[in-house]
């Protein structure tokens, strides 16, 4: 443009200035000193069309500022600064550096986590992450997960999901203190839930369902709740491992699971661990399918508008071992148990 007035009418399309330009902040706000950085947080979701902007200078942050459109597929982003050019003066600002402290981007479908990434948990109506454990164990194995998640919304209620893609158990655990499942009806109030129940067997997703499109199962308002107990009675079927008063449904990190298979007793035992809480052993009465990959599945309660959101900072298997029917034939180094009843355990 030409106008005396500069880049202010030029950005607007040369359009009307108090329509254009949106106040977020007053004049008496302390955001406008001459202090460094001003930061600058984007988040862009394609699924809901939305882009979220929030600013942060001289420790005050915005509320989240949204438009309604992503920016141009495919296309290259690009921060751009320049001065207030209107009138005669010249501004002068001195540019010392500007960092990428994040830059993540989760795809459409649940993260191929890779176990070290930060990442935010926040997909409503499918998995948010699903990293890959390794194979089924043939006899009886032991597989010990450290899961470093916490919560960063106000309400937030995490789901773990554990198998293979046609059989699996689930963890429903609050990170705000307490939850209830079901929440209306036949209530239960806890901070620690399960599914299946103790003493059943592995679930299987539905019909021409996985386990990873299982938890979107449902139209049901409650979501995976409903889903990945194949719409069945919840009240039935998420177990209630620990009670309200469990400290266990604090907002604090590892949380662990340790689940030990046995084929040959046809047994599956979870137990899980967060907050210096430990369960009881959680037994279920089948193992996971013959020669299927194992997966640990990661999702948020998805029930209602809200989202709830968590940062996923690692997950590393701290414990995996196999010991395969019959004897061990032992390498003289490795952890292993000896419980093999009606022959050696090992050879060496």
């Amino acid at each position: 443009t030409d106008h005396v007035h500069g880049a202010r009418v030029a950005l607007v399309n040369s359009g009307d200035q108090t329509a254009q330009w949106d106040l977020i902040l007053g004049a008496s706000s302390d955001i406008g000193a001459n202090t460094s950085p001003i930061t600058l947080t984007i988040v862009q979701d394609t699924s809901a069309g939305t882009t979220t902007l929030t600013v942060n200078k001289n420790s005050i942050t915005t509320e989240e500022i949204q438009f309604t459109s992503t920016f141009t597929s495919g296309g290259d982003l690009f921060l751009f600064l320049g001065i207030d050019d209107a009138g005669a003066a010249t501004e002068t600002f001195q540019l010392n550096g500007v960092q990428i402290t994040k830059n993540q981007c989760n795809p459409a479908g649940p993260i191929d986590y890779d176990g070290e990434s930060e990442v935010i948990l926040d997909q409503k109506g499918e998995w948010s992450a699903i990293y890959g454990v390794g194979e089924t164990c043939e006899g009886r194995g032991l597989i010990e997960l450290s899961i470093d998640v916490t919560a960063t919304s106000s309400q937030a209620d995490l789901i773990l999901g554990f198998g293979t893609e046609s059989n699996y158990f689930a963890v429903f655990n609050p990170y705000d203190g307490g939850m209830c499942v079901p929440c209306t009806g036949d209530k239960q109030t806890g901070t620690l839930f399960v599914t299946p129940p103790r003493g059943a067997a592995l679930r299987s997703p539905d019909a021409g369902k996985t386990t990873t499109t299982q938890y979107g199962a449902t139209d049901d308002t409650w979501g995976a709740r409903v889903a990945l107990v194949n719409s069945g009675d919840q009240t039935a079927q998420w177990d209630l491992i620990l009670g309200a008063s469990s400290d266990i449904g604090a907002n604090t990190s590892p949380i662990t699971l340790t689940i030990v298979q046995d084929t040959s007793a046809g047994t599956t035992t979870l137990t899980v661990n967060k907050n210096s809480i430990t369960t009881e052993e959680i037994q279920f009465t089948s193992t996971f399918t013959s020669g299927g990959d194992l997966f640990l599945f990661l999702g948020i309660d998805d029930a209602g508008a809200a989202t709830e959101t968590f940062q996923l900072n690692g997950v590393q298997i701290t414990k995996n071992q196999c010991n395969p029917a019959g004897p061990i034939d032992y390498d003289g180094e490795s952890e292993v148990i000896l419980d093999q009843k009606g022959e050696w355990s090992a050879i060496y």
